[in-house]
């Protein structure tokens, strides 16, 4: 029998157990969506936190990280501007720099996030307001722990930490980061495997070979 395959995410990934050692708290906050151009999204859960806030987002052309966070925004009628096949923020923004001048950026994110985007884009001249509207915490729920020997798939740096403080790190596990940020954070495994491809689906089928 085949070692299983835990995925840590909020998202379910056929093949793989769920494990949500993560939870997304939304923050409220004042925005005038008339004050800008472009919105960037860089996550579902930046369109989720958007959606919930009752503006009128989706008048405003938005630049999209990944497909997964693209069809996000087509589902609650966004407009989708560009979609950007790199999965890092930091090329991200060097993609926006080469096709977008003199516009007002909008940037929903994350209370803590990875990339320097913002930074990026300040540094070639571009105009851009950072507003917190969630945040990624641990999820305090009990979780029975991966039995010796599955491949835990770790999605990001949160599910890094909170799945460190829940349950430790046992030597017969094996890991797999989605992508290279992830796999920065990972300083428990001696043997880090990072994905081919940054989603969810292939970090899951990457993992099912290692098993």
């Amino acid at each position: 029998m085949e070692p299983p395959v835990y995925l840590l995410s909020l998202s379910k990934v056929e093949g793989a157990i769920n494990l949500p050692v993560i939870k997304t708290e939304f923050i409220d906050a004042n925005i005038v969506i008339d004050d800008y151009d472009v919105i960037i999204f860089t996550s579902k859960n930046a369109v989720e936190a958007i959606n919930r806030l009752g503006l009128d987002w989706r008048r405003k052309p938005s630049i999209a990280i990944g497909d997964a966070t693209s069809e996000k925004i087509k589902k609650l009628k966004g407009r989708v501007s560009f979609v950007s096949n790199e999965a890092y923020g930091d090329e991200l923004a060097l993609e926006i720099t080469k096709r977008y001048r003199f516009l007002k950026f909008l940037y929903p994110r994350a209370k803590t996030i990875a990339s320097n985007l913002p930074d990026i884009l300040r540094k070639k001249g571009s105009d851009i307001t950072e507003i917190i509207v969630y945040e990624t915490v641990c999820n305090d729920e009990v979780f029975e722990a991966p039995v010796d020997g599955s491949v835990i798939v770790f999605s990001s740096p949160s599910t890094v930490k909170c799945f460190f403080e829940k349950f430790g790190w046992k030597d017969t596990y094996k890991c797999v980061a989605i992508g290279k940020t992830t796999a920065a954070a990972i300083d428990f495994c001696a043997d880090v495997h990072i994905s081919p491809k940054q989603t969810l689906e292939a970090a899951v089928e990457f993992a099912k070979k290692l098993s």
